[in-house]
């Protein structure tokens, strides 16, 4: 979808505690894995959907994001449900005017009870999102080369051990509270071992609308 003159819309997904960061204002960032498989060469060069770039060549880079370049937005899906009087809808049936509701705000909303159900944030329509991004800047990196400062900036919380099961992964033992944060973070969203494979990431920063 476009909103303006070479300016493209596009969806992203996020947790609810990720979008109570954004609502809050602690998430300006976001890391997502590059697919398909990098396939790294030296240290600046890597492939992407079979063309070789260098990472310090910014045009090329966001040319191939798929989550689009700076000034594109993104519109939030999110876990969501509708009120009682429309059990049975789904979620492309439910009319703009619905008054949605979002896990994020009523994560205790009893659902059963009222005979409806959370519907997945894959499924929300456009009309749905309450929440708009613009995108400021795009790179890619290696995941455990977040700094300190984007890994606040990411949403993580700082390094809690009670929360650290040991099958996540953390950064170097010189790393600060909010990288160690954001490797369990990071380990909690997408399982066991994913810190540790230390993929090749976008880098997405945004801004709310």
């Amino acid at each position: 979808m476009s909103t303006g003159k070479n300016q493209k819309e596009r969806p992203i997904l996020f947790s609810a505690p990720m979008v109570r960061a954004i609502l809050e204002g602690r998430k300006t960032q976001t890391r997502r894995v590059v697919k398909p498989k990098v396939i790294p060469i030296v240290d600046e060069c890597f492939r992407v959907n079979g063309k070789w770039c260098n990472q310090t060549l910014d045009y090329d880079l966001v040319d191939l994001c798929p989550y689009g370049r700076p000034v594109d937005r993104l519109w939030v899906k999110e876990t969501f449900t509708a009120p009682m009087e429309y059990n049975g809808f789904k979620p492309s049936e439910l009319p703009e005017n619905c008054n949605f509701i979002y896990r994020e705000e009523s994560p205790d909303y009893r659902t059963k009870d009222l005979g409806s159900k959370w519907f997945p944030s894959i499924f929300m329509p456009r009309r749905a999102s309450r929440i708009t991004l613009e995108v400021v800047s795009v790179r890619v990196e290696r995941l455990q080369d977040i700094s300190e400062e984007d890994a606040k900036a990411d949403g993580a919380n700082p390094y809690n051990a009670a929360l650290d099961i040991g099958t996540r992964g953390t950064p170097r033992l010189d790393a600060g509270p909010f990288q160690k944060g954001y490797a369990l973070l990071w380990g909690e969203i997408n399982g066991p071992g994913s810190w540790g494979s230390n993929p090749w990431v976008w880098v997405i920063e945004f801004k709310k609308v």
